[in-house]
């Protein structure tokens, strides 16, 4: 079973992503050494022609139908240049994803973290505006984190997101 897998839209999301499996290289590599195995799997992915009509994504379920039971959660992180303060989980996960989160909490000040509780939603029944509603329309419990403009750039939506500069 995966524990986690992100979907990452952008080239400088690509470069989070990387010194992401970097760091978890690294938090493995001693257990690794010692012939420890880590319990799951933790999957990276980036897809490409997402505003093309999601094609990688659904590229990605149609050619990994069998192994998508096995995601835990996917976290979509599929913004424009605002920084990402947050995120919605189910109740059941609130208390470990507020421990987990502490760090990004203290991180920067200026940009304060936060976790909420998510209000269910019924399973999609058609695709949205984003890669993470093919994962959902296929039974993919997926999470997006929330964006804020704290220092008031205000960013066009149609200049940037979902557009060749995206």
């Amino acid at each position: 079973k995966f524990d986690v897998t992100f979907v990452i839209s952008t080239l400088m999301m690509n470069y989070i992503a990387m010194n992401l499996v970097n760091y978890f290289y690294d938090l493995w590599r001693g257990p690794k050494l010692s012939g420890a195995k880590p319990k799951r799997t933790i999957l990276f992915v980036a897809f490409a022609a997402e505003e093309f009509g999601l094609l990688g994504a659904k590229a990605f379920c149609e050619t990994h139908k069998n192994k998508l039971g096995k995601i835990a959660n996917l976290f979509n992180r599929d913004g424009g240049p605002t920084p990402a303060v947050g995120i919605s989980v189910p109740q059941a996960w609130y208390d470990n994803f507020v421990e987990i989160s502490k760090p990004l909490k203290e991180y920067n000040p200026e940009y304060p973290f936060d976790v909420t509780v998510a209000k269910p939603r019924p399973k999609p029944t058609s695709m949205g505006g984003t890669d993470a509603s093919v994962f959902a329309m296929n039974g993919v419990p997926t999470f997006g984190f929330r964006e804020q403009d704290f220092k008031g750039y205000n960013f066009n939506y149609g200049e940037i997101w979902h557009t060749e500069r995206d």
